[in-house]
């Protein structure tokens, strides 16, 4: 018997994420979370209802301003009853209450930001949040404290307290003789003539305060993220400029390598210059003279050979 009990149990946890029973639903127990409900939407009638709905509507859009598309939620849905009447099945009695274009189109974030609000998985969820104040009652910090100095005695506190909660687990095992508390109030006997008192339980006291410790710690996170994201902007520009130093010295490292190289070829080449004018010295006086008048020769010798074959005289 304790095997099968066991088998049942184990049969149970793979069990799918509900059951119906009796028209109701029964969430079984599940090693992972169950889907979210939004994926029972994306059927085959619906897909087909989104895109006549989407023809329907652009065809309506084209013949007059699209003024509805920038409607609220209730204006959209009378619109798509209205598009779809002349589609439904003798067996269904209306439209879907839900977009159906939300199953084709992607989200609009001008949409998301005219109505508020934006769903995932079903939830919705403000476009502006809010930062909210802790109760008084839940507060541990002093709020014109620094916020440093805050965080830094919050996780002493909850040190502290994860310290009292395990050497209060730590105690003996509930006994007749010395019975330990389960509930959150204890009756605790009082001293000679004294009534009774009625007391936290140790646990419970423990585990509440370190609830009220993290959610202080959360919060004073959360009104830091505008610091935070003012240090990442800085980090990110310091990065953005370190870089572009590194670009331009590896420029300049470049231009001095290309312009020992220039000045390299500059020196051989008045090397070669000088040898040359070693080898084959200028002329100067008479020889200038008589080299401009044997090219001058020969220019006109040139230009009288090139006349004669053209021009030849006649017999």
């Amino acid at each position: 018997m304790a095997g099968s009990d066991s088998g049942s149990d184990v049969e149970d946890v793979r069990a799918g994420p509900s059951n119906e029973i009796d028209g109701k639903e029964e969430t079984s127990a599940s090693l992972f979370p169950a889907p979210p409900s939004i994926w029972k939407r994306f059927t085959t009638r619906n897909i087909e209802l989104a895109k006549l709905l989407d023809e329907r509507i652009r065809a309506e859009d084209a013949l007059q301003s699209p003024t509805q598309g920038k409607s609220k939620q209730e204006e959209r849905s009378k619109r798509q009853a209205r598009l779809l009447a002349d589609e439904l099945d003798k067996d269904e009695e209306d439209v879907a209450d839900f977009d159906l274009l939300q199953l084709i189109r992607p989200p609009s974030v001008e949409q998301v930001y005219r109505e508020g609000y934006w769903n995932v998985f079903g939830q919705s969820f403000p476009v502006s949040e809010e930062d909210t104040e802790l109760p008084d009652e839940m507060r541990l910090y002093d709020p014109l404290a620094e916020r440093k100095n805050n965080l830094e005695k919050l996780l002493q506190t909850l040190l502290l307290t994860y310290f009292k909660l395990t050497q209060a687990l730590l105690k003996g095992p509930p006994s007749r003789a010395v019975p330990q508390p389960d509930s959150l109030y204890v009756t605790v006997p009082g001293e000679t003539g004294e009534p009774e008192r009625v007391e936290r339980n140790d646990v419970d006291l423990c585990l509440q305060h370190i609830r009220y410790a993290s959610l202080n710690m959360h919060h004073l996170l959360n009104q830091l993220r505008p610091v935070q994201a003012r240090e990442n902007l800085r980090v990110i520009m310091l990065q953005q400029i370190q870089a572009r130093r590194e670009i331009a010295a590896s420029l300049r490292e470049q231009a001095r390598l290309a312009q020992a190289q220039i000045d390299v070829l500059k020196t051989r080449l008045r090397g070669t210059e000088h040898a040359d004018m070693a080898i084959d010295p200028p002329l100067k006086g008479s020889a200038v003279e008589e080299l401009d008048t044997s090219r001058s020769k020969r220019v006109r010798e040139s230009h009288n050979a090139f006349v004669t074959a053209s021009y030849p005289k006649k017999a």
